[in-house]
């Protein structure tokens, strides 16, 4: 707790636990010697412009604990008033390092997982059936040549308009067998992209049931565009070589080892 004139004047039990420290030792400027040098300025910057308009704030910094160690705390300060006149402030703090690694952790698999889907050139979607909107990753766009947009309402209708016309019935034909009756399915098609381009595509899903029915389809989409035309381009090798082979005027015929 802090006075009207921002002086800090009252620690609870559990904030001198933590830092192993009477009450004489944090009272004042005392506790800031438990900031992390590189965290106080920011954190008396936002307190004193809190202060100036007697506001609530949040903020966060670390706190050396008993051990030495630094925290990561979710500082919170109330304005206290009484009559309408300003007492200072009372505020809190909330161990949440466990949180923010977790959360550091999360987006480190995140960016990963993009990373890696791009050099992969694979993507996942979702398709939701009550409501027939379809949910896109990053490589999904970038496959269509579609520019990503998080807010955007991708139908069903939408995501087919991509598909080679000729290929359309088959693949209608695998989804609608994922959202009724759940069954997976792998299959390769055609797409035309915004730019044109004609590729190659994976396209990988399963139902998801919820209560004996199915409520979502899970899956991946990868360009497979450079696989497929290294195994035409060999098969077309073979189908010369046998050509050839056929055509000589000689016997030729060949052994194993």
């Amino acid at each position: 707790m802090s006075d009207a004139h921002g002086n800090y004047y009252n620690f609870n039990k559990r904030w001198l636990n933590f830092r192993g420290r009477d009450l004489r030792d944090e009272v004042n400027l005392g506790w800031s010697e438990g900031v992390h040098k590189d965290d106080l300025s920011n954190y008396l910057n936002v307190y004193n412009k809190a202060f100036a308009t007697q506001k609530a704030f949040d903020t966060e910094f670390r706190l050396k604990r008993a051990d030495g160690e630094y925290r990561l705390m979710l500082v919170r300060g109330e304005p206290e008033f009484s009559d309408g006149l300003f007492l200072g402030y009372t505020g809190t703090c909330i161990d949440i390092t466990h949180e923010r690694q977790m959360q550091t952790r999360s987006e480190r698999m995140a960016t990963l997982l993009d990373e890696t889907n791009a050099i992969a050139k694979v993507g996942g979607w979702e398709y939701d059936v009550a409501s027939n909107l379809i949910t896109w990753t990053k490589e999904v766009y970038k496959i269509f040549g579609v520019k990503a947009d998080e807010n955007a309402h991708i139908t069903g209708e939408f995501a087919f308009q991509f598909c080679h016309i000729d290929d359309r019935e088959e693949l209608r034909i695998c989804f609608k067998e994922a959202f009724t009756f759940g069954k997976s399915f792998s299959i390769q098609f055609r797409i035309i992209t915004t730019s044109g381009i004609l590729l190659w595509v994976n396209a990988q899903g399963k139902g998801i049931f919820e209560d004996g029915q199915v409520t979502r389809v899970i899956g991946a989409l990868q360009d497979v565009t450079q696989q497929r035309n290294a195994d035409m381009s060999l098969k077309e090798s073979e189908r010369r070589l046998h050509f050839v082979l056929d055509s000589l005027p000689v016997a030729v015929y060949l052994t194993d080892a």
